[in-house]
């Protein structure tokens, strides 16, 4: 009768050791929601992490490539030099987060909520930012070039030195934003709003559809180049400190 049950027995045994090893082939790991301690360097990539808890995470040097995170909640949370290759964040929660110097190329942005978000120094070629929220963001030194942002939200964020070519930016929201020497070579301006931004120094040459563009209180320098035809006022000379005696 032992005989008899020991195979059965080392069988169970055996489905038991092989279920960590089934789960990562499964690449689903859904079942856990909340995912916020230090994973710094983790290798996170073909994940689907949808509607997970990353507030406050520590993912610095992560790998995110190709991975679900659709609506994940991540305010406040480090990626520092992540990779998001491909990655789906549509609708995500990244306010606050920090993903300088990270990768986001291709990534899906679409409707993420990222106000106050950091982006120095970030590359998101081919990134997909429509209808985006980066409120009050800093995109300084970002490259931004071939991306998406159709009616995307950059009101009051930095953009200096930011690289913009050729990206789509129709009914794009730019008012009191900062794009000092930004560089928005050959752009799709199309109905977008630059309402008292400072463009001293920026690159527009090339840029298409300016002139369904709202460039009212706008300011420049003798450095920005303009595309033929669009004129916008100089900025006034910064004020200059009252020396107390």
């Amino acid at each position: 009768m032992l005989r008899a049950l020991l195979p059965m027995a080392l069988a169970v045994l055996a489905l038991f050791a092989a279920l960590p090893a089934l789960a990562e082939q499964g690449k689903n790991v859904g079942w856990e929601p909340v995912y916020s301690p230090s994973c710094n360097g983790c290798n996170l990539s073909f994940k689907r992490l949808a509607g997970w808890n990353l507030d406050k995470g520590q993912f610095e040097g992560a790998n995110f490539t190709a991975s679900d995170l659709r609506s994940v909640s991540a305010e406040e949370a480090n990626f520092t030099g992540a990779t998001f290759t491909g990655t789906n964040l549509i609708e995500a929660n990244l306010a606050r987060a920090s993903v300088e110097d990270a990768s986001l190329n291709a990534a899906k942005l679409q409707g993420a909520s990222a106000t106050g978000l950091n982006a120095i120094g970030a590359s998101l070629i081919g990134a997909n930012l429509t209808a985006g929220e980066f409120i009050g963001a800093t995109f300084e030194t970002a490259d931004l070039s071939g991306a998406k942002a159709i009616g995307a939200i950059f009101a009051a964020a930095s953009l200096r030195g930011a690289r913009a070519e050729k990206t789509d930016f129709t009914k794009a929201n730019f008012d009191g934003a900062n794009l000092t020497n930004a560089q928005f070579i050959g752009a799709n301006l199309s109905g977008a709003s630059f309402l008292d931004t400072r463009l001293g120094g920026a690159d527009f040459t090339g840029a298409t559809a300016f002139e369904t563009a709202d460039f009212e209180g706008a300011c420049i320098s003798n450095s920005t180049r303009l595309p033929a035809g669009l004129v916008i006022p100089a900025c006034p000379p910064a004020p200059i400190a009252a020396v107390m005696e």
